[in-house]
C-alpha cells in the first residue's frame, strides 16, 4: 500500500505539495485515506495570541462613518473580544488534498472528510467529484497546506489500488452517489418566465455537494417558502450539484465558490471545475479571467473582510496582486448583518472606495448558508430588476447594476434632471455641469414600525439623512452637479445596523 508522506513546518504554510501516483492498467478501485498529527495546536498561549490578533484585525477600522457607531457598537466589540477564546479555540492545523486523473478531472477531495477512507471507482467518488473508469497513467495528488501552525506537522496519505471492487466502505458521511439518488426522486426544474420586475434572491448558497447539509430539492423548497425567486448554487470548488435540477418556482443559477489560500471568490453562471492552484503559484488572475468572461460568467469576491487566519483559514481576501478591475461583484452583505457587522461595514467602505476609483463593481448579498435553520431575519435579500425570471434575465440585470439589497424595506430610488430625464438604480446619466437634479426616494416598510434612518450617500459621504417611523416614506432631495458623482441609499435600524442599501446612480458631468 503506497503511502505519501511529508513533515511540514510553519514556513510551508499556504503551499502546495504534489505527489505522482502511478495507476496501473486494470485498476478498478482506489481507496484513499489521509491523516496528519497534531490536528489541534496544543500551545495554549500561542493559540490565544493568534486568536486575539485575528480578532483585533477583524474589529479594527480606519476612518469615521456614522455606521461605525451606534448604541450597540461598543457592546458588539466588547462581546466579540470577551468571547473570542470561547468561540474560536482550539485552533487547528488544516490540510486538504485533491486527486486528479491524467485527463485533468478531479476524482477525489479530502476536505471535511480528510480522515475518512474514500472509495473511488466506476460508480463511486468522493462528494463533489466525478465517478467513472480509472485511466492508467500518472495521477496527481496535490496536498494543500492551508494552516501549518504547530512546529512540526506529520502528514500521510494512503493510496490502495485494487483490481477488484471491495465491499462498501463504512463512512460517517454519505457518498456522492447516495446523495444523488436522493435528489433524483424529484422532478426536473423548468424556468418560469414572468413579466419584468424586481426578483429577490441569494448569491451564496451551499448544498451537500460540498459542505452543506441539504439536497438541492430541499434548498429549493425551503427558499421558495421564504419567498425567494432565485438563488445561486455556490458549492466549494464543484458544480456537480447543478446536475440535480427540479421543478420549483425558485430559479437556480449555476455557480461555484473557489476556496483558495488567500480568499474565496464566486463565479456566477459557471458550470465546470476551475484550477485555482495556478493562482497560488503565480498570484495572478490573468490566466482565468479571460475564460470567465468568455463563458459569460461574473466574478464576485466573497466576504472579503471575513475574520482571517487561523480562525477562518483562507476566508479573508488577501491576494496581493489582485486588480479590482477584474471583479464584477462584491459581497457587501455576508450572512447576518448584526452577527457579521464588523466585516460587512469594512466591505461596504471598500466598495465605496472602489466606486470612487471609477470601478463599477456591483454590490450583492449572500447568506452563505450551509444549513437551513436557523434562517436569520437579517440575511440580505438581493433584488435584481430583470425582464423575466430566467437565468439570462437575472444575469442581464446584475451586469447593469440594477440591484438593491434589503432584509425588509422595499426601495425605489430615482434621479431626475431639470429637463425631466429620469434614471434609476444602476443607470448612468450625462449632464452639463451646474445642472440641478432631484433625487426621489420611495420606501415601504410594512413589517416594522420602528425607527428607520435613511441616508443618501454621495461619493462615499453622507449627503442627506432622514428619520422616520412611517410604513411608507416619500422623499425628494435636490442637488447641483458640478463634477462626476454617484449616489446610493442606505437604510439603518435603531441599532445602526444596515437593513437596506441600493447600488448607485452615476452622474457624468460635461
Amino acid at each position: 500500500m503506497p503511502v505519501y508522506s511529508k513533515t511540514f513546518i510553519p514556513s510551508e504554510n499556504k503551499t502546495l505539495t504534489e505527489f505522482i501516483v502511478p495507476i496501473i492498467k486494470g485498476t478498478k478501485e482506489i481507496l484513499i485515506k489521509g491523516d496528519y498529527h497534531p490536528k489541534i495546536v496544543n500551545d495554549i498561549k500561542a493559540t490565544n495570541n493568534l486568536i486575539y490578533q485575528a480578532v483585533y484585525e477583524y474589529l479594527r477600522f480606519d476612518g469615521k462613518d456614522s455606521i461605525f457607531f451606534g448604541p450597540n457598537w461598543d457592546y458588539y466589540q466588547n462581546s466579540y473580544k470577551k468571547n473570542a477564546i470561547k468561540f474560536f479555540s482550539p485552533i487547528h492545523n488544516l490540510f486538504n488534498y485533491t486527486l486528479i486523473d491524467p485527463n485533468g478531472i478531479v476524482r477525489a477531495r479530502g476536505n471535511n472528510n480528510f480522515f475518512e477512507t474514500m472509495q473511488i471507482n466506476k460508480e463511486k467518488a468522493s462528494i463533489g467529484c466525478v465517478s467513472g473508469a480509472l485511466p492508467a497513467g500518472e495521477w496527481r495528488l496535490i496536498v494543500e497546506a492551508h494552516a501549518v501552525i504547530s512546529e512540526l506537522v506529520r502528514l500521510s496519505i494512503e493510496v490502495n489500488l485494487n483490481k477488484e471492487l471491495t465491499q462498501e466502505v463504512k463512512k460517517t458521511e454519505k457518498c456522492r452517489e447516495e446523495l444523488q439518488d436522493l435528489d433524483r426522486k424529484e422532478p426536473l426544474f423548468r424556468e418560469e418566465r414572468e413579466s419584468p420586475g424586481w426578483f429577490g434572491g441569494d448569491f451564496h448558497i451551499h448544498s451537500h455537494h460540498s459542505d452543506g447539509n441539504h439536497s438541492i430539492y430541499e434548498l429549493m423548497t425551503y427558499l421558495q417558502g421564504k419567498g425567494l425567486d432565485f438563488f445561486v448554487l455556490t458549492d466549494h470548488n464543484t458544480t456537480l450539484g447543478w446536475k440535480e435540477k427540479y421543478f420549483s418556482k425558485t430559479l437556480v443559477i449555476p455557480g461555484i465558490e473557489i476556496s483558495t489560500f488567500f480568499g474565496h471568490f464566486v463565479l456566477i453562471n459557471w458550470i465546470g471545475d476551475i484550477n485555482w492552484f495556478s493562482l497560488e503559484r503565480k498570484s495572478t488572475f490573468e490566466d482565468i479571467t479571460a475564460e470567465i468572461k468568455r463563458k459569460g460568467a461574473l466574478l464576485s469576491v466573497a466576504h472579503p473582510e471575513c475574520i482571517g487566519d487561523p480562525i477562518c483559514t483562507g476566508c479573508r481576501w488577501d491576494y496581493p496582486n489582485f486588480c479590482w478591475g477584474e471583479a464584477d461583484i462584491i459581497e457587501v452583505w455576508a450572512g447576518s448583518w448584526s452577527e457579521r457587522r464588523a466585516e460587512n461595514i469594512k466591505t461596504l467602505k471598500r466598495w465605496e472606495n472602489l466606486l470612487n476609483q471609477g470601478l463599477k463593481v456591483v454590490a450583492v448579498s449572500g447568506s452563505d448558508i450551509h444549513q437551513l435553520e436557523p434562517y436569520k431575519k437579517d440575511y440580505g435579500r438581493t433584488y435584481v430588476w430583470a425582464k423575466s425570471k430566467t437565468k439570462d434575465g437575472i444575469m442581464e440585470g446584475l451586469k447593469k447594476g440594477k440591484v438593491y439589497i434589503t432584509c425588509g424595506p422595499k426601495i425605489n430610488f430615482q434621479l431626475m434632471t431639470d429637463k425631466a430625464v429620469f434614471v434609476s438604480i444602476g443607470e448612468e446619466l450625462e449632464v452639463d455641469c451646474n445642472t440641478n437634479i432631484k433625487l426621489f426616494i420611495n420606501i415601504e416598510d410594512k413589517k416594522s414600525k420602528k425607527k428607520l434612518h435613511i441616508e443618501l450617500i454621495k461619493n462615499g459621504l453622507v449627503f442627506n439623512s432622514y428619520d422616520s417611523f412611517s410604513e411608507h416614506i416619500e422623499l425628494d432631495w435636490s442637488d447641483k452637479v458640478i463634477k462626476n458623482c454617484w449616489y446610493y441609499l442606505r437604510l439603518l435600524d435603531q441599532r445602526n445596523c444596515i437593513v437596506g442599501l441600493t447600488n448607485p446612480i452615476f452622474v457624468i458631468c460635461h
